[in-house]
Formats: C-alpha cells, structure tokens, sequence
C-alpha cells in the first residue's frame, strides 16, 4: 500500500518524502514545490502549505514602552488591513529573540 501525500487535502499517492522531526509522504508535485522554496510546516503528520499555512508577516516595527518595562510590537501580517499589535514584557522579548536566534541556527 502506498502512503498518499500528507499536504492537507492532497489525494495524490505519495512518491517522495520530507523530514522534520519526522519524514512523511509527499507527491511529487508537492515535493517539487517544497524543494523550489515554498513555504510549509509540520503539523503532526500533516504538512501544511499555500492558505492552510499561518499568513507571513510583510513588515514588523518595535516601540520601546514609556511606562512598564517592555515593548509593543507591531506586526503587518498577509491579508490583514491592520497591524497586529502585542504588548512584550522584556523576559518575553528575550525570550523571542533566543527563539529566533536558535531557529535561524545562530549562537
């Protein structure tokens, strides 16, 4: 029995695989598209690609607090007339930063 592919709602048979923390099935027309630098994720089993994966975010500005010790953050997210604004304390701040710093296998 051949897997089929694990992209959300692909019924195609799966020809190759991909890995993240584990390897699971694609089709070829999804693996071609992974391996031209689409943009996906790994949700459990399921990769997640094109409208199912969360919007990118088009632009970003940070304002240092004048009052508490944080930031607010504001995001310009994909198909959203609005900025996202959260408010960061500076532990979460750090905290974000050293996420990021890691993800991007720097430090």
């Amino acid at each position: 029995m051949v897997d089929k592919c694990s992209v959300l709602r692909c019924t195609n048979p799966g020809s190759g695989t991909v890995a993240g923390p584990q390897k699971v099935p694609v089709c070829a027309g999804h693996k071609a598209l992974m391996d031209a630098g689409a943009p996906w994720d790994l949700q459990g089993r399921s990769v997640v690609m094109d409208q199912d994966l969360a919007p990118a975010v088009e632009g970003w500005q940070a304002e240092p607090s004048a009052g508490a010790d944080g930031l607010t953050l504001s995001l310009e997210v994909a198909g959203r007339a609005e900025a996202v604004r959260v408010f960061l304390r500076q532990s979460e701040a750090r905290a974000l930063a050293a996420f990021i710093t890691a993800a991007n296998g720097e430090g």
